[in-house]
């Protein structure tokens, strides 16, 4: 009797952790990537081209939980940042590894890095 009380306390205690991560505001990572393409692509090109590929791959469902948003482009040096959440940066790479045409244009999406904070995606932005 005893065990099947503490079993059922520890059951609770384990239900009510899982309901406070659920709680908790999503954690976000920054992946930092260049666009290897022989013409100069837009912001817009570039976003339309991440996301229809990353639809594609994992559906509507997982484009909105992924919360998936370019954050930073730079159309001449064709690099940016792109804001995930933690749980979905592997998607995002494997997605980004799929992208082959950008604009009408052969293209290609290499991520370089990726960060916990804007501020520090930002400073390796600068540094390539």
């Amino acid at each position: 009797m005893v065990t099947g009380l503490l079993s059922a306390a520890s059951l609770r205690e384990r239900i009510a952790r899982a309901l406070a991560k659920a709680r908790r505001k999503p954690r976000r990572r920054y992946v930092v990537f260049e666009v290897v393409v022989s013409n100069r692509v837009s912001r817009e090109e570039v976003e339309k081209a991440i996301n229809e590929t990353f639809r594609k791959l994992y559906g509507t469902v997982g484009a909105s939980m992924a919360m998936l948003q370019l954050v930073d482009y730079d159309e001449v040096a064709r690099r940016g940042i792109l804001r995930v959440r933690s749980e979905y940066k592997y998607w995002v790479l494997s997605a980004l590894a799929l992208v082959r045409e950008i604009g009408g244009s052969k293209a290609l999406i290499v991520p370089l890095a990726v960060h916990g904070t804007v501020k520090r995606a930002r400073k390796r932005l600068r540094r390539y």
